[in-house]
């Protein structure tokens, strides 16, 4: 690794060991009332990181999946070896951000044993669980010198991934309203979004590569997806009468501006460099915000009926120093596990 990996990889390592020290504490002594949480808020920061971090990792195993169908071992093993442990990684900071928002590990395993199969809590929770084990399988080099076992993961990745994009949407459906204020674009969004920051991780792993720009047009498309998705969405609340938030107008703007980057970009043959790394770092930032307004916008709504809901306080959300060693915790994770699995070698 060069001089600046290994900075990387000592300060995320460091960060990592704090904040998880921290975590462990707060668990261990009741420290989670020092979130900002209320009775308005039951969800806050960590259950967004939740939501963006294993869009990330289902999306970008969809990706890879459709990498080995398509072109099969004439793709870089290696980038392919590097998507999946950051994929990994998402998933599994995901899970323990969850794992923090029930307050005790042991209630994580309540959900299991409860054996309410129709409940989407407990079939996310399989999901993932699945997905990592088979995240696993293909960071060590299980199979990898067989196509047809590829394939075979591909194929269980692929459906595994997108029942995580479903229940995902099935978390939330309770709190929307009948109407035009259900979002019927949501599970849309959900999967649209997955698909899309997916892309834009395997871009940028894989720059330089003659098949970058497949990847560039791709997410030109699922840009354009977003982008329309998003306007639908809130012509959908507009006809509902509901309150249009900074969160999608947010959204809206960076699609845009991710689509008008990809299209100058296409026309001018620029399918490398630094207008393409931009464009996905802003990919990732919409998904970001998409998912944060998937978790907060939809709490804001009022429980009480018109017209007696104009006299319910208005809260404002804000992520304590706590919740904010959360999000630092799980950064430091995804940078922590891909340096790891390079280091030990695995695969190679």
């Amino acid at each position: 690794m060069s001089t600046l990996d290994w900075i990387i990889f000592i300060v995320a390592a460091i960060v990592f060991v704090i904040t998880g020290l921290s975590i462990l504490y707060n668990m261990a002594k009741g420290g989670h009332h020092k979130t900002n949480l209320t009775d308005k808020f039951v969800w806050g920061i960590n259950t967004q990181i939740f939501y963006a971090l294993s869009s990330f990792g289902t999306g970008l195993m969809v990706v890879m999946s459709a990498i080995i169908l398509l072109v099969g071992t004439e793709f870089l093993y290696s980038i392919l070896q590097a998507g999946n442990s950051i994929a990994f990684a998402c998933v599994l900071s995901g899970v323990i951000q969850m794992g923090i928002d029930l307050g005790k590990p042991q209630r994580a395993m309540k959900v299991l044993f409860g054996k309410k199969f129709n409940s989407p809590l407990t079939i996310d929770f399989i999901a993932l669980t699945v997905l990592m084990i088979l995240s696993i399988i293909f960071i060590v080099g299980m199979g990898s010198a067989s196509l047809a076992a590829l394939k075979i993961w591909a194929y269980l990745t692929t459906l595994i991934s997108v029942l995580c994009m479903s229940t995902h949407t099935l978390l939330i459906a309770s709190r929307f309203e009948p109407g035009f204020r259900s979002n019927p674009f949501h599970s849309a969004e959900t999967f649209v979004c997955s698909i899309w920051s997916g892309l834009a991780i395997m871009t940028l792993l894989s720059l330089g590569n003659p098949l970058t720009e497949v990847f560039v047009k791709m997410l030109l498309v699922f840009s354009a997806a977003s982008l329309i998705k998003g306007i639908s969405s809130v012509i959908a609340l507009n006809l509902g009468k509901s309150e249009i938030h900074t969160h999608k107008k947010a959204f809206i703007l960076l699609s845009a501006i991710t689509f008008i980057i990809l299209v100058i970009g296409d026309l001018a043959a620029i399918r490398q460099g630094g207008l393409v790394i931009v464009a996905c770092l802003l990919t990732l930032a919409a998904v970001i915000v998409e998912k944060g307004a998937s978790v907060i916008v939809v709490q804001k709504r009022p429980v009480i009926p018109a017209p007696y809901n104009k006299f319910d306080p208005k809260e404002r959300y804000v992520p304590s120093k706590t919740e904010i060693g959360y999000l630092l915790f799980s950064i430091a994770l995804i940078a922590v596990i891909p340096y790891g699995v390079f280091l030990i070698g695995f695969g190679a």
